[in-house]
C-alpha cells in the first residue's frame, strides 16, 4: 500500500475470511512445540511456560521471525495431546489449546475447561498482506496497548500503532509515540493478555466496529502472538514481563526532581538555575541539555563559546550531587569535517534508500543521515561513538529523542517506508523496522553505558520505543501542551503504559507546549510527585517553568510538592524495586489493586501509586473540591490522618495548596523524615508510618549507585505489626541495616 501521510490513518475495517480449501494432514508434537499441518499452511504452538503460549501461522515452510521483543527462553516441557474427528486439544499444566482441524479456530481454556478466550474467525493474512486477528468480545474490560489517551478501559475502542511525532495528540488520537501491541482482557473467569508481536504498522478494533467481536493485525508481517493466563491483572503483566524483559534498578538520582528547559543555552545559564535552586533550598538532582548544547546541532559535540568549561561545569555540579542528562537525536548532520558522519559514512552504518543511496532527511541540523540501527554493526559504532562522548564529558545519562524517527521535510514527518535496513536477519524495509527504531537507539544507550562503567547503573530515557523496551530505557510521553486536558490525559496514558510492562515512565510537568498558567502549574507539580519520573520541561518561547517562574505562592507549593517527593522516597524505591523483581508498575490504575469492583474499570482521575496510596489530583481548572471514590476497606488521609470508609464517594476540599492522598489501613509506609536538597545527601534514619492496628509493608534498600544489587548487596525486609507488637524480618540482607524509627498513625 501506499505510505501514509502524516496524521492519515487506516482506519481498518474488518474482512471476513475466505475459506482456502485447507486440507489437514496430520501434526507433530517435539517437547512443547505441536505443529498443526495442512496442505498449504501450518499452526505453530508453542507452550513457552505454563502461563504462556506462543501461536504462530504461516506458510508451511515459513519460519518465524523475532523482533527482538521477546526474550524468555523456553520452559514448558510436558505436553498431553488428543485428537478427535474435528479438533486437536493440547494440554498443559494450566492451558488448554484447541485448535478446529477444519476451520483451524484457537480456543484458550483454563484447566477447568472454562473459555477464556477464542477465535472469532481464523486468523489469515489477505492478498496484500494485511494480518487480521479476530477474538470473541467476551470481556467486560481490556486495557494496555500501552501509550494512549482517551478512556482507561480500551473496551469500544480503536487505535493504531506507528510512532509518530506529533506534540497535538488528545485523547482522539490515533497514533502516538510508541508501539507497545500487547493488551489485558477481563471476562469472569480469568485474566488473560495477548502479545501480538509484529512491529508493521498495526490496528486494535476493541469492539469499537462490533459488539460481538474484537479484531487487530498489521499491514504486513506475519501472525505471531502470545497469549497468556492469570487470575488476576498483576499475574498477567508480570508474565508478560518475563516474555519481554524488566528494568534493572534505576539510579537513586534518577527518582529524585529534574529540571529541562528547550534549552538552557550556555554554562552561565545552568549554573544561575542550580544556584536558585540552591539558594531556595529546593531539592534537585538532575538538570537536562536540550539540543542547543550541541555545535550547530550536530550529536555528541558542544558549541562553543557557550559550553566552554562544560566538563568542569558537569564535574563541580556532580560535587553538589547534581546530574547532568544531555539529549541525543538519531540524525547525523550531513559535514564531510565532522567526526560523526565521517565515521558513520565509512563504516556504511547510514540508512539507505530502496535504490542503494544514503538516505537524507532534514531535522535539526538540517540535512541528516541516519544511522541503522537494525544491525549490530551499526549499534556498535553508536556505542563507540557515545562511550567517547560520554566519558570525555562525565555525561550522567542519554536522554533520546526524535527517534520515531522524526523527519521535517517531506509529507510523512518520518523515513519513506521503502528505505532499506541491513538488519541482523537480512535487508527488511522500513515501514517494518519504523516501530522499532527507537527501541534500538535506546538499546545502544543503555548498552554503551553499561559498557563504559560496568558497575554503575545507567540512565535512558527516550520517545520512541517498541514492546520490551523497558528492559533498554525509561520512557517520557512525548511533546505535550500546557492544559488541563493533557494533565487528565496523563492519567490513563501512564495507568496503561503500566500495565503494557512500563514502569518507568513520566511526563513533561507543566507541559511542554503553549504558556502555563500558575493554577495549572500548581496542579501538575502536585501530581509529579507521584509520577515515576517527575520532570519539569518546557518549549522555547513559552513561559519558563522552573518552580519560581510563578511567583511566591506557587514557589512554595511547587517545593511541598518536590520536598513530599522526597520524603516519600524509600517507598518509591521499594516500589521500583517490585517493578526490577516482578515488572509491576509504580503508577497503576485501581483496577490493577480492585479487580472485582466495578467501579475502578474506567476510573481514570484517581490512581495507585504502589499498593498503599491512592492518589486524587484535582485536573480542572477552578476546583477546589474533588469527588474521591475510595475502594473497600479503610482509608486514611495522608495529611490529616481522618480515616474514611470505603466503598463509597466523598466530595472533599482541596485548596489550591493540597493534593488529596489517602493509604490503605494495614499499611507500613517507609519515608525519610529529615529534609534533605538531593539524593546524595539522603538521611541515614529510615521512619515507618505504620497505619492500623495490623499492619505490613516491605522495604528494600541498597546504596542506588552500583550494579552491587545484582550481586546480593541490598536488604529487603518485611516490617509487621500485630497488635501492639513490631516484628521485622529479612528476606535478604546483604548490607549494613540503616537506623530507623516507627510512628503509629491511629
Amino acid at each position: 500500500m501506499e505510505q501514509l501521510k502524516y496524521r492519515e490513518n487506516l482506519n481498518q475495517k474488518f474482512k471476513p475470511f475466505k475459506s482456502k480449501n485447507l486440507i489437514y494432514e496430520g501434526f507433530t508434537l517435539k517437547d512443547n512445540k505441536v505443529e498443526v499441518l495442512y496442505n498449504c499452511r501450518k499452526i505453530t504452538i508453542r507452550y513457552i511456560n505454563e502461563n504462556i503460549v506462543s501461536v504462530f501461522i504461516g506458510d508451511i515452510y515459513e519460519e518465524e521471525i523475532g523482533t527482538n521483543a521477546v526474550i524468555m527462553k523456553d520452559e514448558h516441557k510436558n505436553l498431553e495431546i488428543e485428537e478427535t474427528t474435528s479438533e486437536i486439544f493440547i494440554k498443559g499444566e494450566k492451558i488448554l489449546t484447541c485448535v478446529n482441524k477444519s476451520s483451524y479456530e484457537i480456543v484458550f481454556k483454563d484447566k477447568d475447561g472454562n473459555i477464556i478466550c477464542q477465535d472469532y474467525q481464523p486468523s489469515f493474512k489477505d492478498e496484500d498482506g494485511t494480518v487480521y486477528i479476530s477474538k470473541i468480545n467476551d470481556c467486560h474490560a481490556y486495557y494496555g496497548l500501552g501509550e494512549k489517551g482517551g478512556a482507561l478501559n480500551k473496551k469500544g475502542c480503536y487505535t493504531e500503532n506507528f510512532n509518530t511525532d506529533d506534540p497535538e495528540t488528545d485523547d482522539n488520537s490515533i497514533t502516538y509515540y510508541k508501539t507497545i501491541p500487547f493488551y489485558v482482557g477481563l471476562n469472569k473467569y480469568k485474566t488473560y493478555g495477548i502479545f501480538f508481536d509484529n512491529s508493521f504498522r498495526s490496528f486494535f478494533d476493541m469492539g469499537k466496529s462490533f459488539e460481538d467481536r474484537i479484531f487487530f493485525g498489521a499491514i504486513g508481517g506475519q501472525i505471531n502472538y502470545y497469549f497468556i493466563l492469570g487470575e488476576s491483572i498483576k499475574e498477567v503483566v508480570s508474565s508478560y514481563s518475563d516474555l519481554t524483559g524488566k528494568m534493572d534498578m534505576p539510579p537513586l538520582w534518577s527518582l529524585g526532581y529534574q529540571q529541562n528547559r528547550f534549552s538552557y543555552m550556555n554554562v552561565d545559564e545552568v549554573k544561575e538555575i542550580v544556584e536558585n535552586f540552591q539558594k531556595k533550598e529546593i531539592p534537585i538532582d538532575v538538570i537536562y541539555l536540550d539540543i542547543d548544547y550541541m555545535d550547530g546541532f550536530r550529536v555528541m559535540t558542544f558549541k562553543t563559546p557557550e559550553f566552554d568549561g562544560v566538563d568542569k561545569l558537569i564535574e563541580e555540579l556532580k560535587q553538589k550531587g547534581i546530574k547532568i542528562v544531555t539529549i541525543l537525536d538519531p540524525g547525523v548532520k550531513v559535514d564531510e569535517n565532522y567526526g560523526v558522519y565521517q565515521r558513520g559514512l565509512k563504516g556504511n552504518h547510514f540508512t539507505k534508500t530502496y535504490d542503494g543511496k544514503i538516505f537524507i532527511g532534514a531535522v535539526w541540523p538540517k540535512d541528516s543521515a541516519f544511522p541503522d540501527f537494525s544491525n549490530e554493526k551499526c549499534r556498535t559504532w553508536w556505542k563507540e561513538e557515545l562511550k567517547s562522548f560520554i566519558s570525555k564529558y562525565s555525561i550522567d545519562g542519554i536522554w533520546n529523542d526524535m527517534n520515531e524517527p522524526c523527519v521535517f521535510n517531506n509529507d510523512y514527518k518520518t523515513m519513506l517506508e521503502n528505505c532499506l535496513h541491513e538488519s541482523d536477519f537480512g535487508v527488511i524495509e522500513h515501514k517494518e523496522f519504523h516501530n522499532r527504531y527507537g527501541f534500538e537507539m535506546s538499546r545502544c544507550s543503555h548498552e554503551a553505558q553499561n559498557e563504559l562503567r560496568p558497575n554503575i547503573r545507567e540512565f535512558s530515557m527516550t520517545r520512541g520505543t517498541y514492546a520490551g523496551g523497558q528492559r533498554y530505557s525509561s520512557i517520557w510521553t512525548g511533546d505535550n501542551m500546557s492544559l488541563w486536558s493533557q494533565m487528565r490525559m496523563s492519567i490513563s496514558m501512564n495507568a496503561n503504559l503500566g500495565i503494557s510492562g512500563f514502569s518507568f515512565v513520566g511526563n513533561d510537568v507543566g507541559g511542554f507546549g503553549l504558556d502555563c498558567t500558575e493554577e495549572l502549574f500548581i496542579r501538575w507539580m502536585q501530581l509529579g510527585t507521584f509520577l515515576p519520573i517527575f520532570r519539569n520541561h518546557s518549549n522555547m518561547y513559552t513561559r519558563r517553568q522552573e518552580p519560581w517562574s510563578f511567583g511566591k505562592r506557587a514557589e512554595k507549593i511547587s517545593k511541598d510538592a518536590i520536598e513530599l517527593r522526597y520524603k516519600l522516597l524509600p517507598y518509591i524505591y521499594t516500589y521500583f524495586y517490585e517493578s526490577h523483581t516482578k515488572g509491576l508498575p509504580v503508577f497503576r490504575p485501581l483496577v490493577m489493586e480492585f479487580e472485582k469492583d466495578e467501579n475502578v474499570f474506567n476510573m481514570k482521575e484517581e490512581f495507585m501509586f504502589g499498593s498503599n496510596l491512592l492518589i486524587a489530583p484535582v485536573l480542572y481548572k477552578g476546583e477546589r473540591s474533588k469527588v474521591v471514590y475510595l475502594p473497600e476497606g479503610n482509608w486514611y488521609n495522608f495529611k490529616t490522618n481522618e480515616i474514611f470508609e470505603g466503598g463509597q464517594r466523598y466530595k472533599l476540599k482541596c485548596e489550591l495548596d493540597e493534593i488529596l492522598i489517602f493509604v490503605k489501613e494495614g499499611s507500613i509506609i517507609p519515608t525519610y523524615e529529615e529534609k534533605y536538597l538531593n539524593t546524595e545527601k539522603r538521611p541515614d534514619t529510615v521512619t515507618f508510618r505504620v497505619y492500623g492496628e495490623n499492619a505490613e509493608g516491605i522495604y528494600y534498600y541498597d546504596d542506588g549507585k552500583t550494579n552491587d544489587y545484582k550481586k546480593g548487596k541490598y536488604n529487603l525486609k518485611v516490617i509487621r505489626k500485630v497488635d501492639e507488637n513490631i516484628s521485622e524480618q529479612f528476606l535478604h540482607q546483604g548490607i549494613e541495616e540503616e537506623k530507623r524509627n516507627i510512628i503509629f498513625i491511629k
